[in-house]
């Protein structure tokens, strides 16, 4: 790729960015790691069961880790390690594209688990779920598969000793602003369902809310809040300038990353690792209220509802 000696300072600035904001994100991802790392080797790996949330923990959080360190080491070329062909730096953009979209696919899983759990289980629901979420999986491999072949990627033609990446995005196809689309409507789908049982259960419950409902809702609300601002950050992006997409792509993992982990060990840590729901994976599980004595229909984990046995309301 021929360089302009005029282009050069906006090819610096361009990558400046791009590097700085993938330290950022990086060091976010590393220091969530490093401060919930206690929490993931009790509640997850010393876990008395491994099941499905499990194997979705250690996809999402390792996948994520992995993007983290491949990007600095490679796309970033923050060591200056190397200076890659332009078939290297294709592989890593489908690495990239592939693992985005696992560690994507993940984080939908479990707030579709989350929404099922919330339902008490309601088999309808779920497969009214699921055929939504093929419709969404199957729209954005579809625009995957037509922007990854017109993608312009080339090794980047800065001199070694200015510190630039690794590899150059030169242009990106305008569809791509559109991958994010399905998933911000499939997830505002979920977030709506999860509200409108709260606000029912809160209607009908004659006690106050349990305090694993509260940190539910509490964690789909700022899950929801940053997936759908960053995913929409980055659909705008990239309808302005490879670059800003770029920066604003390599958040996306970051928050995705964090979002998914946490949702898991945040409920654990609250005391329902003992609730069984999908797979007896020990995960978050709502059952109706109905005992002798009591008439409301609210919601609580199994646990609360020995303790709700024994005290009756007022």
């Amino acid at each position: 790729m021929a360089l302009a000696a005029a282009d050069i300072p906006a090819l610096i600035t361009a990558e400046d960015a791009i590097i700085y904001n993938t330290l950022a994100a990086s060091m976010f991802i590393f220091w969530e790691h490093c401060i919930t790392f206690n929490e993931e080797v009790d509640l997850i790996w010393r876990a008395k069961k491994w099941g499905t949330v499990n194997t979705l923990f250690v996809v999402m959080r390792y996948m994520a880790f992995s993007i983290r360190i491949v990007e600095l080491v490679f796309y970033t070329n923050v060591f200056g390690l190397i200076r890659p062909s332009t078939s290297q730096c294709i592989a890593w953009l489908r690495f990239e594209a592939a693992s985005g979209y696992i560690l994507f696919f993940c984080v939908e899983v479990v707030l579709m688990m989350r929404v099922f759990a919330f339902y008490g289980r309601n088999r309808l629901l779920l497969v009214t779920l699921l055929a939504l979420f093929a419709c969404e999986s199957a729209a954005r491999i579809t625009i995957l598969g037509i922007t990854m072949p017109n993608i312009v990627i080339v090794p980047n033609p800065l001199p070694p000793h200015l510190h630039a990446g690794a590899c150059l995005i030169v242009s990106v196809p305008s569809i791509f602003s559109n991958y994010w689309v399905p998933g911000l409507i499939f997830e505002s789908i979920l977030f709506l369902l999860v509200v409108y049982q709260f606000i029912q259960t809160k209607r009908h419950a004659e006690i106050g809310s349990p305090h694993v409902l509260i940190v539910f809702v509490r964690d789909g609300a700022w899950a929801f809040s940053l997936i759908f601002a960053f995913l929409l950050w980055s659909a705008l992006s990239y309808e302005l300038t490879p670059v800003k997409g770029d920066v604003a792509l390599t958040w996306v993992f970051s928050v995705l990353g964090f979002c998914g982990p946490r949702l898991i060990l945040n409920l654990r840590s609250a005391g329902v690792d003992s609730v069984q729901t999908i797979d007896e994976d020990p995960e978050l599980e709502f059952q109706r209220e109905d005992e002798t004595g009591t008439s409301g229909t609210g919601y609580t984990t199994a646990s609360e509802s020995k303790y709700h046995q024994h005290h009756s309301l007022p």
